[in-house]
């Protein structure tokens, strides 16, 4: 997959009803769950002295993040990601993995090289022996998801957004999970190649939106500010 523009507001909970409403009218719904909402829960992974979450802060232009990501608590399509950042633009590299590999990368152990059957996995192989990397923090939310073939544009909507460090309990249903946006506040994400359609911006009144630059992965561990300091 190329690079794509990725933006994301803050949207209040008057204005996900209004948007969402406008979408449903002109956007196809998202092929997982038509347009329903489901959730996201995904495991993040740092370096020992937190490199990622600085390199946020700092706003590095190019960095990644790799993560481990589970749909509606299900262990039936778990998918390791690298996601890319890169001159204000995005992409995304995944691999799916299995519960059991997936069990031992959440525990902190290292892969073996034979077990590394893709890039993506090689990647974090490198990544665990040269920095240290290991899973840091839990984020999940409810997402509702519109798309569109025309720049392929694709539409989320982020609500109740947690987090939790109990990392051992990524595929309990109970995560002790801790808010990390206030009550009230969703988070809107606009990915598409090129252009958005007009039909589609004119809709979403983006001039009016608050933008945000910070990651759900920088909002959680600011959550947990103790454990980086």
């Amino acid at each position: 997959m190329e690079y794509r523009s990725e933006l994301k507001y803050l949207v209040t909970d008057n204005d996900l009803i209004v948007l969402k409403h406008h979408l449903k009218n002109i956007m196809s719904s998202d092929e997982f769950n038509g347009f329903e909402k489901y959730n996201v829960k995904s495991i993040y992974f740092d370096t020992y002295d937190n490199k990622c979450f600085f390199e946020n802060e700092a706003g590095i232009d190019e960095r990644f993040k790799i993560r481990i990501r589970i749909y509606n608590n299900s262990a039936d399509d778990i998918k390791l990601e690298i996601k890319y950042k890169k001159n204000g633009f995005t992409k995304k590299e995944f691999c799916a993995i299995s519960k059991e590999l997936c069990k031992k990368i959440i525990k902190g152990d290292k892969l073996l090289f034979s077990e590394c059957n893709s890039k993506v996995l090689k990647r974090l192989y490198l990544e665990q022996n040269m920095n240290y990397l290991i899973p840091k923090i839990i984020v999940e939310y409810d997402r509702v998801a519109f798309t569109d073939k025309m720049g392929n544009v694709r539409i989320t909507f982020d609500t109740d957004v947690r987090a939790s460090k109990y990392i051992n309990r990524f595929f309990y249903k109970n995560t002790y999970a801790r808010k990390i946006i206030p009550d009230g506040v969703n988070i809107l994400e606009v990915k598409y190649d090129e252009l958005i359609p007009d039909y589609i911006s004119k809709e979403l009144f983006l001039k009016k939106l608050e933008r945000t630059s910070f990651s759900k992965y920088y909002l959680s561990r600011i959550e947990f500010k103790e454990e980086i300091l």
